[in-house]
């Protein structure tokens, strides 16, 4: 489907708009700053989309959905995707590639390393607001760390304290890291969230594949108790249900949740929950694939 904005786009940024109204297999692509890409109609599209950052770069295709940019201060090989993330990022701040899987972003105040997912969140959290709201002198609950950078930008957004549950080893020990790059006030736990301590196996996704890694697993109401939080964001891949378990009580220990619900039956049932419990939803929005962000805060006058 062709909207206005997708057609203004085109007309502004390829010499023959014609030749790229929705289509199907590949296409020979001139852009008016002398690029010439042979594109599928997504790849189009998302180079389209962040012409104005990239059009300065000297981009060289060198496979199917590959591209080689170099952006003065490191070279890149990777994706259209990923390729036009970094390019938007460097409008607000400086990046650099590490090696072939990490990478280093700069920003007023804050540093993070990571991988290029990293790179994906830091512009959710950054630039499109994903969390926006008041943590001045609040202290955080952060499920769902990953590599460290909702922590700092919780703690760049005026958090006081931040407490992470991360799961996986790895990411564990990166957000530890970018802990200590940003010296934040914080604690670390290398753990999920379920409605009863134990063990579990989860998949974890490497650039070599994927692997099966034993992991602990924190009581919910507990985690919620100790903390101390003002505020939590969870992020879990579906651990969110575990929330149902918390009585009321406990769960209006905070103020505010950030949730990210995964799932039709996972949302509905953490709705309900948090509506007997008196709290009420402040903002809600639909992201992908059955997956919706959910901001609850706490009815006081009860």
């Amino acid at each position: 489907m062709v909207t206005f904005t997708g057609l203004l786009r085109t007309l502004i940024t390829v010499r023959n708009p014609l030749n790229v109204i929705p289509y199907k297999g590949k296409k020979r692509v001139k852009f008016y700053n002398g690029f010439e890409l042979s594109l599928t109609f997504p790849q189009f599209r998302d180079i389209r989309d962040c012409y104005s950052s990239l059009k300065k770069f000297p981009v060289k295709q060198v496979g199917e959905d590959s591209f080689e940019v170099d952006f003065k201060s490191f070279k890149i090989t990777t994706s259209t995707a990923t390729v036009c993330l970094t390019a938007n990022l460097l409008r607000s701040f400086k990046v650099n590639q590490i090696d072939n899987q990490r990478f280093q972003i700069e920003g007023n105040g804050f540093k993070l390393e990571g991988t290029v997912v990293m790179l994906a969140i830091t512009k959710e959290l950054f630039i499109d607001g994903e969390y926006k709201g008041d943590y001045v002198g609040k202290i955080v609950l952060d499920i769902g760390g990953f590599q460290g950078e909702s922590a700092v930008f919780f703690w760049h957004a005026g958090a006081k304290k931040v407490v992470v549950y991360e799961p996986i080893k790895e990411y564990c020990d990166q957000i530890k890291a970018n802990m200590k790059l940003n010296n934040i006030p914080s604690e670390v736990h290398q753990a999920g969230i379920g409605a009863e301590d134990n063990k579990i196996k989860i998949s974890v996704f490497a650039a070599d594949g994927s692997k099966q890694e034993l992991v602990d697993v924190s009581n919910i109401s507990e985690v919620i108790v100790q903390s101390g939080a003002d505020v939590a964001k969870i992020d879990c891949e579906g651990a969110e249900i575990c929330l149902t378990s918390v009585p009321n009580k406990t769960l209006r220990k905070i103020l505010r949740y950030e949730i990210e619900l995964h799932g039709v039956d996972v949302q509905e049932k953490v709705m309900k929950k948090f509506a007997e419990a008196g709290f009420t939803v402040t903002r809600y929005k639909k992201l992908h694939y059955g997956v919706s962000l959910a901001s609850f805060k706490r009815i006081d006058n009860l």
